[in-house]
């Protein structure tokens, strides 16, 4: 049966605002020494999918100097010590990066960034209703393009790979397909409207 290993001896090597990197020295069940394993502990994320009252995506382009891309991605970030929850989390992304806010939101599911060393986990929302409050409150490392699109169309870009509609961010499909999910199985009569445009956008993905 695996088990959990047992850290042997844990320090940080490096940390700043943004991230802490753990090494650790480990030991198996086995017995065997695995050492150094870098762990980066960063806090948790919110990912929305934002949605008007007239069925439009809010979406942001940025550069992503990582890969090297313009990306096209969800209004996303950290959580900070200003969060008294999940959705304020997400509520304050949404406004900063788009200044959009109001509507519904809905917690669609959690997943973990990359296990394997990361500690964090990413909240993905669904909201719908939002429309342009504010303007935009960037940090000074961001510069953000706003992206209105069709909600049909966003997810059939994911099925079929369609130009500009196509997300390439891995957590931001994961929060796609939670979405996904969420419409399929809801009950919620507000939400009928968006899983007749995500049945369309299946068809319609297909077929590119």
């Amino acid at each position: 049966m695996i088990k959990k290993w047992d850290i042997i001896k844990s320090a940080s090597t490096h940390k700043d605002r943004w991230l802490t990197v753990r090494s650790d020295t480990c030991r198996r069940q086995d017995g065997k020494i695995i050492a150094p394993y870098h762990v980066l502990e960063y806090s948790d994320w919110v990912n929305v999918v934002p949605v008007t009252v007239d069925y439009r995506v809010i979406l942001a382009r940025q550069y992503r100097h990582g890969a090297g891309i313009i990306s096209l991605e969800l209004p996303s970030g950290g959580m900070d010590g200003s969060d008294v929850s999940l959705e304020s989390a997400a509520r304050r992304e949404l406004v900063e990066e788009t200044g959009y806010d109001g509507g519904n939101f809905y917690h669609v599911g959690s997943s973990y960034a990359n296990p394997a060393n990361q500690t964090n986990l990413v909240h993905s929302f669904l909201a719908v209703g939002v429309k342009k409050t504010h303007e935009q409150a960037l940090d000074g490392s961001e510069e953000i393009e706003i992206v209105s699109l069709p909600f049909r169309d966003v997810m059939a870009g994911q099925h079929g790979n369609k130009g500009d509609c196509t997300i390439v961010q891995s957590l931001h499909l994961a929060t796609l397909h939670l979405v996904c999910n969420y419409l399929l199985n809801s009950t919620d009569q507000r939400l009928q409207p968006l899983r007749g445009a995500l049945l369309e956008s299946v068809t319609i993905g297909a077929s590119v």
